[in-house]
C-alpha cells in the first residue's frame, strides 16, 4: 500500500477526475454535504473553504490510495473503506468535508479521497510533512492489515499511460538513469537533455538562492517533487553532493595507493663488471699493473691486457708446457 498527496485549488476539477471513469468510478462515501453534480458538491466544498480567506492557492488536498493486485480478493468495499477513515484519522483529515471514490479501471486495487483542508470551523487543516508522514503511515497500516507492499513506479506498466502521466514517468525513468553518474547540477542539466528533459531552477526573487526545480518534456512541466518527493531541488542537491563526494573518495584512495606502491628494482650489475669497474679505477689512481681475480671471464680480461701483455703471456706459456 502507498499514498500519491496532491494539493489544489479547484474542487471541481479533481471532483471531475475521480468521477471520470464512469461506471469504473464507484462512490463509497461522502460527508460535509449532499451527494449532487460535480458542480453542486464543487460549489459547497468552496463555500467551506472561503471561511478561511488566506488559504487560496492549496485549499484542495486530492489522496489516491493504492494497494497491492495480490490483495485484490480481499479489499471489498468495507476494508477499504476502514483503511481510508484510519488513515485519514492518523494524518489529521477531521472535521471536515471529503468524498471517497473507488476506482475499478487497473489491474491493483486503488481509491480517492477529495478533502477540504479548511475544516468545518474554518480552520486549516495542516499539511507539514504530509508526504514523509502519508508514506510512514501506509507501511503501518501495510502491516498492520497484512497488506503486500504496492509496487512503486518502477513497476507501473508504462504503455498504458497517456497524456501528462506518460510525460511525467518518462521524466521519472531519465532521471533514475542519469542521476547516479552526475556530481552537480550542471552535469545533472546536460545528460537530461540526451532524453529531452529540460532543468528549469527556480529562484528567490531578486536573489540568486534556489528554491525550488522544474523538469519540462513535450512542453509539459513538473516541479520535482511532483516527479517523485525524492526529486525535490533539497534532496536532488543531497543526492548530487554525496556523488561528488563518493567521486573525490575514490580518486584519492587510487592516488594513495599509487604513492605508496614501490618502483620496480633496478637490475643490479653482474659482480664481474663490478670488480673490473673497482679495479680499473685503483690501476689509474695507483698508476700500476692491476691484479685481475680468477672469477673475470675471458673477455673481460681481454678488455683490460694490452697487446704486449698478451704477447709475452703467450711466449712463457707456450716455453713452460702450458696450454690455456
Amino acid at each position: 500500500m502507498f499514498n500519491k498527496i496532491t494539493k489544489g485549488k479547484s474542487f471541481a476539477g479533481v471532483l471531475k477526475y475521480v468521477f471520470s471513469k464512469g461506471e469504473n468510478s464507484e462512490l463509497l462515501e461522502i460527508n460535509g454535504m449532499m451527494y449532487g453534480s460535480i458542480h453542486s458538491m464543487a460549489t459547497c466544498m468552496d463555500v467551506q473553504a472561503s471561511m478561511n480567506p488566506h488559504l487560496k492557492e492549496n485549499k484542495v488536498c486530492h489522496v489516491s490510495l493504492n494497494f497491492s493486485a495480490e490483495d485484490k480478493a480481499r479489499l471489498t468495499n468495507e476494508m477499504m473503506l476502514q483503511i481510508a477513515h484510519e488513515y485519514m484519522q492518523r494524518m489529521g483529515f477531521k472535521n471536515t468535508q471529503y468524498v471517497i471514490v473507488r476506482h475499478h479501471d487497473r489491474d491493483h486495487p486503488h481509491l480517492h479521497i477529495v478533502i477540504n483542508r479548511v475544516n468545518n470551523d474554518g480552520k486549516t487543516i495542516s499539511d507539514k510533512n504530509d508526504r514523509d508522514r502519508g508514506k510512514d503511515i501506509c507501511l503501518a497500516l501495510t502491516k498492520k492489515y497484512g497488506l503486500h507492499i504496492a509496487a512503486g513506479k518502477d513497476h507501473v506498466k508504462r504503455d498504458r499511460l497517456r497524456g501528462g502521466d506518460k510525460t511525467k514517468y518518462e521524466i521519472y525513468d531519465a532521471i533514475c538513469a542519469v542521476l547516479p553518474k552526475c556530481k552537480n547540477w550542471a552535469e545533472l542539466q546536460k545528460a537530461l537533455l540526451h532524453y529531452g528533459v529540460e532543468v528549469e531552477l527556480k529562484y528567490r526573487s531578486g536573489t540568486l538562492d534556489v528554491q525550488g526545480v522544474k523538469f519540462i518534456k513535450d512542453g509539459i512541466a513538473f516541479s520535482g517533487s511532483k516527479v517523485d518527493r525524492n526529486f525535490s531541488y533539497s534532496k536532488l542537491s543531497r543526492k548530487l553532493e554525496a556523488n561528488l563526494a563518493a567521486s573525490v573518495k575514490k580518486e584519492t584512495k587510487v592516488t594513495r595507493v599509487v604513492k605508496r606502491s614501490k618502483p620496480a628494482s633496478a637490475p643490479k650489475p653482474k659482480l664481474v663488471h663490478k670488480v673490473v669497474q673497482i679495479t680499473d679505477s685503483l690501476g689509474h689512481i695507483l698508476n700500476q699493473d692491476v691484479y685481475v681475480p680468477d672469477t673475470v671471464s675471458e673477455s673481460a680480461e681481454d678488455d683490460y691486457t694490452t697487446e704486449d701483455e698478451k704477447i709475452e703471456e703467450k711466449k712463457w706459456t707456450w716455453g713452460h708446457g702450458f696450454k690455456r
